[in-house]
């Protein structure tokens, strides 16, 4: 089962929603983000969340559709090519 990772020297807070490779908190601690790493989330639970952050990672556990997008911030990018 993943663990739930959180730093608090951070000042970007991440969300990550999927499974992901263990490098990618220290990783992103290390560029100066806080990532909270909560894979186990479903829908209802991360658009809830998802106003409390500066940045979503996920892969393809959920769409990025007009309902997500309304729940969360604006945004100054985004990367990726499938389901956005």
């Amino acid at each position: 089962m993943a663990q739930q990772h959180t730093s608090s020297s951070a000042s970007s807070r991440v969300l990550i929603i999927d499974e992901m490779h263990a490098s990618i908190v220290p990783l992103l601690e290390a560029a100066g983000f806080l990532p909270n790493y909560q894979p186990q989330l479903g829908r209802a639970e991360i658009l809830s969340q998802l106003p409390q952050y500066e940045g979503l990672i996920l892969r393809s556990k959920t769409a990025v559709d007009a309902e997500l997008l309304r729940h969360a911030p604006p945004y100054a990018s985004s990367a990726g090519q499938e389901r956005v």
